[in-house]
């Protein structure tokens, strides 16, 4: 019930005004409007409660990569990033992280984009301690001539716990992520 203020004369008065009924369209279009003020993190929640309620929702490497290519490209603008599972008949998970610019050659660049990557897909493995990862490769353009690199993922999620815990800061980060870089042969995909 809502109260409004009525001006008689001189007095100010109030009373009780009752809204009419909404319709079955006004109510649902009023809640689409609610839903896409409250951000599409709530929209991909709202999709996810009936596999959250029911128990079987299963994270695939695709969904994973997904979300780290999609954390990336929010961060690092210089570059579009890439993300693709390399092993999808394993249990354990392994992928090829790829910069679409040569930034392994401009030193800030790389920092800020290996720093992103590994943080995101850090979150995204510790969010899901059921899942057994594999290999992190990264590469940028210049694959075909510099190869890729590759850290465990399990490198990636205790850096980021330990960032996200206050305990490492992003400089001797990035300095754990250059000693344990190897380069390797590009993953097949």
């Amino acid at each position: 019930m809502e109260t409004s203020l009525y001006m008689t004369g001189n007095v100010a008065s109030k009373q009780a005004v009752t809204a009419p009924p909404m319709r079955a369209p006004e109510v649902i279009m009023r809640a689409l409007a609610r839903v896409l003020l409250m951000g599409m993190h709530y929209i991909a929640l709202f999709v996810l409660i009936p596999f959250l309620m029911a128990g079987q929702l299963v994270v695939s490497q695709q969904v994973i990569c997904d979300g780290v290519q999609s954390y990336v490209n929010m961060l690092v603008d210089y570059t579009k990033t890439t993300c693709v599972p390399t092993d999808g008949s394993s249990d354990t998970f392994t992928f090829l992280v790829q910069s679409s610019e040569p930034i392994f050659s401009v030193k800030e660049e790389k920092k800020a984009w290996l720093i992103a990557v590994v943080l995101s897909l850090g979150n995204a493995m510790n969010g899901h301690p059921e899942l057994e990862g594999g290999e992190l490769y990264v590469a940028d353009a210049n694959v075909t001539t510099d190869g890729a690199y590759s850290l465990p993922i399990d490198l990636a999620k205790s850096l980021q716990k330990e960032v996200s815990a206050g305990q490492l800061k992003l400089g001797a980060m990035y300095e754990k992520i250059q000693k344990s870089l190897l380069r390797k042969e590009l993953p097949k995909t």
